[in-house]
């Protein structure tokens, strides 16, 4: 016997599993619990090449059972996914094409508002009248850029005349919104008319509160309770009307592109943002209510900022500014000017483009809403702070805030409702609400929306609604911005809420 020849085992080795058929098993029960194709096909070629492997083993490898288990599962995943992918993107492909729409409808909406508003401003400034038609040229300068946009879905722009919408080729993208020179009976009468007119002309709507007041290129109000005068910002200028006897008197012609406007707490200064570039510079224009003299507060403009936007007095008689500027993202200083001593004390807040300002009856808190954002920042501050909280979310666009008398309750609107902060409830199913202001002295909010013409009040304990005004205008959306239809404001007292509307402003009694 050689003896270098080992004896034999009584016991034959164990053929080793086959790590392939196991992978294959793996990825098999894989793509049918999450249905992926990606999972599927590896299994089904582990599973072939583990059945390959183990045959031409001679019984060294094991797990045909496993690898036959892995095709068997691998081929349904892939069958399964087969028939859902068709279905999946049946669902997904028209809602992708459908939001993908919506997008391009709001943009091109938001560019035709763009156009509208240069237009209005060319018109003001160069004195045209209802059916004079500019040229792109001649609406460079009230453009952002200079540049007329451009319809993100390929439709052609055209400008139109005063007093007309500008309009798309695309059929679908149409703008239906304020129409500087529209009056009740449809006419549309010049700018310089209705300035010089010794009395206003009416809006009687069906059903519709209050007095209307004509002022088709208004932005901003506010009412002056020590002359009983409501100033409006529109254009270049500030439109003075007198409450008690229904006339205008002469404006007050400031310049620039006015937005929006505040009174100081003694009623004796106004300020105005002016959404206008001066050399690199922007700032606000302050009227002395006694003299009627004008000034200008001007600060050395940051990247792409092209003006001012919202303005609002604090008790402290400091003006707090918001920015506008050229493009989109980024933030900007919250300014505090003390017109006083002339002096911007500086401030580590930054904010978003076109944030809206809102002071609570006693001015010892602003409230801020930051636009054209999906994040939706909102909070308030006391407006002699130095430090400032984070700001609150309501994860939706936002284009207008409110803040209680005593600055306790904040109400910001938005697509889906209107968002409370320090209330009882945490919102509001009023969906698209535009415009919101709190009575100065009581506990009751007043809310605009789109789509209806009624305003409706609620108390602000339980928010029970206890009634509601119709001002006669359909409320439209307004783009992720302010200052459209619907903004609301009220007398100090609280006896009087002033709403902007097609052609102009509808004042009316609150009965609270």
């Amino acid at each position: 016997m050689n003896q270098n020849i080992p004896p034999l085992s009584g016991k034959p080795p164990q053929p080793e599993t086959s790590g392939l058929a196991i992978w294959s098993l793996v990825l098999g029960i894989l793509s049918l619990t999450c249905f992926s194709i990606l999972s599927a096909i590896p299994g089904v070629i582990c599973g072939h090449k583990a059945l390959s492997k183990i045959k031409r083993s001679g019984g060294a490898l094991a797990g045909q059972g496993l690898a036959i288990a892995g095709l068997v599962t691998g081929y349904l995943g892939i069958l399964l996914a087969m028939l859902l992918i068709p279905l999946l993107l049946a669902i997904a492909v028209p809602n992708f094409v459908k939001a993908r729409n919506v997008a391009m409808l709001n943009a091109c909406l938001n560019n035709l508002r763009q156009v509208d508003a240069a237009k209005t401003q060319w018109a003001l400034e160069n004195r045209k009248k209802t059916g004079d038609v500019p040229t792109a040229q001649d609406l460079k300068p009230y453009l952002k850029n200079g540049v007329l946009p451009v319809c993100p879905a390929g439709g052609t722009y055209a400008i139109g005349a005063v007093g007309d919408d500008p309009t798309c080729s695309i059929p679908q993208h149409t703008l239906s919104q304020l129409r500087p020179g529209d009056v009740e009976n449809g006419s549309t009468p010049n700018y310089d008319a209705i300035k010089a007119a010794a009395t206003p002309q009416t809006r009687q709507a069906p059903n519709a509160v209050g007095v209307f007041i004509p002022a088709p290129y208004r932005t901003d109000m506010v009412h002056d309770p020590k002359r009983n005068l409501l100033y409006i910002s529109a254009g270049d200028e500030v439109l003075r009307y007198q409450m008690a006897s229904n006339t205008f008197l002469p404006p007050l012609a400031l310049g620039g592109k006015l937005r929006g406007i505040d009174i100081s707490p003694d009623n004796n200064l106004l300020a105005v943002a002016d959404d206008s570039d001066h050399n690199g510079s922007i700032g606000i224009y302050l009227v002395d209510l006694n003299t009627g003299t004008s000034s200008q507060a001007t600060f050395r403009a940051e990247r792409m900022e092209s003006g001012t936007y919202s303005v609002a007095f604090g008790a402290d008689g400091a003006v707090w500014i918001t920015s506008t500027i050229q493009g989109s993202g980024g933030t900007w200083p919250l300014r505090r000017y003390l017109p006083a001593s002339n002096k911007t004390i500086a401030t580590t807040t930054r904010v978003g483009q076109d944030t809206m300002l809102a002071a609570s009856a006693d001015r010892e808190y602003i409230a801020y809403a930051e636009a054209n954002s999906s994040a939706g920042d909102y909070g308030r501050f006391r407006c002699r702070a130095t430090q400032f909280q984070p700001p609150l979310r309501a994860n939706a666009y936002l284009y207008e805030v409110g803040i209680s008398r005593d600055g306790t309750q904040l109400a910001v609107p938005n697509y889906t409702g209107v968002t409370l902060s320090g209330a009882a409830v945490q919102k509001l199913d009023e969906r698209e609400t535009i415009g919101v202001a709190y009575h100065p002295q009581r506990d009751f909010v007043f809310l605009a929306r789109a789509g209806i013409s009624t305003i409706a009040v609620y108390e602000t304990a339980t928010y029970t609604k206890v009634k509601e005004l119709d001002f006669g205008d359909i409320f439209e959306g307004v783009g992720n911005h302010a200052f459209q239809r619907g903004r609301l404001r009220l007398s100090s007292d609280g006896k009087f809420i002033f709403c902007t509307v097609q052609g102009g402003v509808r004042c009316a009694e609150t009965g609270l």
